[in-house]
């Protein structure tokens, strides 16, 4: 919410009364160049950071990226009784007290992320820190790519760039 109201104090933009009003019928407040943007350059990049991440969290739970495709289908099986992880230790979910404190777990955590002022009070923190830095680079290159993006726009206006990413 602070960062939506943070909005109201940006500086106001200086060429805003010399554009053309918007045609509501033939301009679009998303339209394909957004939608490009969005989801077809931005969005990969930050679906190849999701995807990092995951597999860097894996691999340093022991599972690395190889050994990743149909584990579900060993951990599942019940034919298959000793799913081992890159290192060779086995996992399994045989302990039924340890599934229930597991559920239980979950529940609770659950409970205390969203119920008012117990994450405050409890001082809860979420990942590792060394978790935080695998999208770094990721977003380190959205800024460059976007900035690029626009100084690309500024410096040749009405060209390709402008054309094509301009929303």
């Amino acid at each position: 919410m602070v960062p939506a109201i943070s909005l109201a104090y940006e500086e106001a933009e200086s060429d805003i009364m010399k554009r053309q009003p918007r045609d509501p019928i033939r301009d679009k407040l998303v339209n394909e160049r957004l939608i490009s943007l969005a989801y077809g350059q931005i969005g990969i990049i930050q679906a190849s950071a999701g995807f990092f991440t995951y597999f860097w969290i894996m691999a340093d739970n022991g599972f690395w990226p190889k050994d990743l495709y149909q584990l579900r289908a060993q951990w599942d099986s019940r034919a298959y009784n000793n799913v081992q992880d890159s290192y060779g230790q086995e996992w399994g979910m045989t302990n039924w007290t340890l599934n229930f404190g597991l559920v239980f777990e979950t529940a609770l955590a659950w409970f205390m992320c969203y119920c008012p002022g117990l994450d405050n009070g409890l001082r809860m923190y979420g990942l590792r820190f060394s978790w935080w830095f695998c999208a770094l680079p990721f977003s380190i290159f959205i800024f460059v790519y976007d900035e690029a993006r626009r100084f690309c726009i500024r410096r040749w206006p009405g060209g390709w760039a402008e054309r094509e990413t301009y929303y």
